[in-house]
């Protein structure tokens, strides 16, 4: 009996890989609607390039001669050392790819060159600004005059901005508090405790550190290497697993739909005398229409695999877990093929099974976003739950986004689940009708 089995299943799978016809529809079909849809839509990533920002420094600062606590003169200029040491000539590494400072000289030239879109923005420094900051009555001020058009820029120009002035404030501070004067709280410790002349050596040392004529330590670049890899989309990985399962359960229908045809034509009858149970028929045919519906997505995928590195796009479109591709194969196929045998048994006649499959077909097809995404609607998002489509299409995704088996597994119980479902509900009505008799 088995070999009457797959007898049947054998011719079922040379009838429809010798059809030119079929194979169109098959192969070429799906290929050429993928390709052409891929080709519009192209493919991406979600990796973000920052054009390296373009800055103008005009320092005018003066600089100005002040005297430590032991009396000894130190030169200060927060505009050359704060500002253009940092930004120009000792930049951090890393910031270089950000920012693309240079001096310049006029101030009203410099926001001309910004309105005209020559530079992004320009960082202006008074004369006075390193005496404004070390006068406590006074306050310093720095102009950034920028382009707000550019959003990103202007934001990151403003927050290396702002660095540096913390971190001359933070200066200021300390040394007001700690060593600005005879009522100064390290001075006043060092009084009481007899420790005047360490306590000075300490603080030159650290007046040293915060105002020496090199480069201060004001910006620090941190860089974070989040887990995960850049992430690229191509429109190929969506629009070829839903072409490929679409034109599958085209031809899947058409399979089913062939039993009706040989009822039509006497052949169903023609058998049903051999010794031939009516039971082995149906396996056979179910397991050849199967079995071309598993050969089809093969195909597909190795074609479409092809076409995408031809057109030199990167990655796979369907994935690199293999064991995890046949089982979804399988699974398409398996709700597929059930929901074709199930339009042929409320079929009447081929003209009817062909009515019915190409409206349901069709309507399942734009339901679970075989030509366009529909998660961004609730209503169709919820209804494409009820679709073989969105669910072969989402599992296909996920394998392509290096989605492991445990993701795809809810996929997989689906759609055999439907498959089973569309198979036993056919198969009662085929028992129900008196026409396939025998």
């Amino acid at each position: 009996m088995f070999g009457k089995i797959r007898t049947i299943a054998g011719v079922n799978l040379y009838v429809t890989y010798t059809d030119v016809g079929a194979l169109v529809l098959m192969l070429l079909a799906p290929v050429a609607l993928s390709l052409i849809i891929g080709l519009a839509f192209g493919e991406g990533d979600n990796a973000i390039d920052l054009d390296t920002a373009q800055l103008l420094i005009v320092n005018q600062d003066e600089t100005l001669q002040v005297q430590d606590q032991n009396g000894n003169n130190r030169n200060i200029n927060w505009g050359q050392q704060a500002f253009e040491q940092v930004l120009i000539d000792n930049i951090p590494p890393d910031l270089d790819e950000l920012i693309d400072a240079e001096r310049f000289d006029n101030p009203e030239r410099a926001r001309e060159l910004v309105e005209e879109g020559e530079y992004d923005a320009v960082l202006i420094i008074p004369q006075t600004f390193t005496a404004d900051v070390v006068a406590p009555e006074r306050q310093g001020v720095v102009e950034l005059y920028y382009n707000p058009a550019n959003e990103v820029t202007a934001t990151i120009l403003l927050t290396i901005t702002e660095q540096i002035i913390a971190q001359i404030n933070t200066g200021q501070i300390a040394e007001r508090l700690l060593v600005g004067g005879s009522d100064a709280f390290l001075i006043q410790k060092a009084i009481a405790l007899g420790q005047t002349q360490a306590i000075n050596l300490a603080a030159s040392n650290v007046l040293s550190q915060l105002f020496q004529e090199g480069t201060p330590s004001i910006i620090t670049l941190n860089t974070v290497d989040i887990e995960g890899e850049e992430q690229t989309f191509d429109s190929l990985q969506y629009f070829a697993p839903s072409m490929a399962i679409l034109f599958m359960t085209f031809a899947m229908a058409a399979g089913m739909r062939s039993i009706l045809e040989e009822y039509s034509n006497w052949v169903f009858q023609r058998l049903m005398i051999t010794p031939t149970p009516r039971w082995a028929y149906m396996v056979g045919k179910m397991l050849g229409i199967f079995a071309s519906g598993v050969v089809q997505m093969i195909l597909l995928l190795l074609i479409t695999s092809i076409v995408a590195i031809l057109l030199g796009r990167r990655g796979t479109i369907w994935g690199s877990d293999y064991i995890g591709i046949g089982l979804m194969i399988v699974a398409s196929v398996t709700a597929a093929s059930g929901l074709g045998l199930l339009i042929t048994s409320i079929s009447k006649g081929v003209r009817q099974a062909d009515n019915i499959a190409n409206g349901v077909i069709l309507i399942l097809a734009m339901l679970g976003g075989t030509f366009i995404p529909v998660e961004n609607n609730a209503i169709l998002d919820f209804l494409s739950n009820l679709s073989l489509n969105k669910w072969g299409i989402d599992g296909f995704l996920k394998l392509s986004d290096n989605g492991t088996l445990n993701d795809i597994l809810p996929n997989i119980a689906v759609l055999i689940g439907m498959g089973i479902l569309f198979f036993a509900v056919a198969l009662l009505n085929f028992n129900r009708r008196a026409d396939l008799g025998g």
